[in-house]
């Protein structure tokens, strides 16, 4: 009998465990999904921020706290931003953010690279890319701009994010230079940005972080990807 109780309590166990991990899939799909129906949407956004708190605050019940463990195994790498609530602040006239083309690249020793593109005309885009030293505290990672660099062109599909870091910080053929920018608050150098991990795995980050500027909590969505995609 207590063998009979055993097996049934390690079966049902086994169900709650599969049947978990089921639903942490379905609200990662729905969060990748509805993020990426409005990368560029610059309408409803109040509204599309709200389902998607809800969809995260369900995921971040179910898989649990992130820890410093957690983002040593799954931060390094490449990924691409597919949502914030940050839309393009450029000046009048100033080269448009392309925000289907914004990623980040973070080495397993910290230091990375945030890449955006903007377009000065239909048919032609720069790329910025802005060298970070990452670390983490409990579940806020911390990223700090430490250079920028620019180059005349956008960026290349299917090029490795891991590659063009590499070259950039070494200093190889890239086809990005250094450019001179402001320190913080009247430029990007020594910005610091806190990110409060609400999840992380092998796909997805999602986070929550004060603006540098409006301190207002914005949420961010990366999904991985070891290549630029367009």
């Amino acid at each position: 009998m207590n063998q009979f109780i055993m097996a049934l309590c390690f079966s049902t166990l086994s169900f709650s465990a599969v049947a978990q991990t089921s639903k942490i899939h379905e609200l990662k799909q729905q969060i990748s999904v509805l993020s990426l129906e409005n990368i560029s949407n610059t309408e409803n956004r109040e509204v599309i921020r709200e389902e998607l708190d809800t969809l995260v605050s369900q995921l971040t019940q179910l898989a649990g706290p992130v820890t410093e463990q957690t983002w040593l195994e799954f931060a390094p790498g490449s990924w691409q931003q597919i949502w914030s609530d940050e839309r393009d602040n450029s000046p009048p006239g100033a080269p448009a953010q392309n925000l289907t083309q914004i990623y980040q690249f973070i080495s397993a020793q910290g230091w990375g690279f945030n890449f955006g593109e903007r377009k000065i005309s239909a048919d032609q885009s720069i790329t910025f890319a802005l060298a970070v030293v990452g670390s983490i505290s409990g579940n806020q990672q911390t990223t700090e701009i430490t250079q920028a660099f620019v180059r005349p062109s956008a960026l290349v599909k299917d090029q490795s994010l891991a590659e063009l870091s590499e070259k950039i910080k070494s200093g190889a053929q890239s086809g990005f230079s250094p450019r001179e920018a402001g320190k913080f608050p009247n430029g990007p150098i020594g910005a610091k940005g806190i990110l409060n991990l609400q999840f992380l795995d092998q796909d997805l980050k999602i986070g929550y972080s004060p603006n540098v500027y409006t301190g207002k909590i914005e949420l961010f969505v990366l999904r991985r990807t070891d290549f630029v995609i367009r």
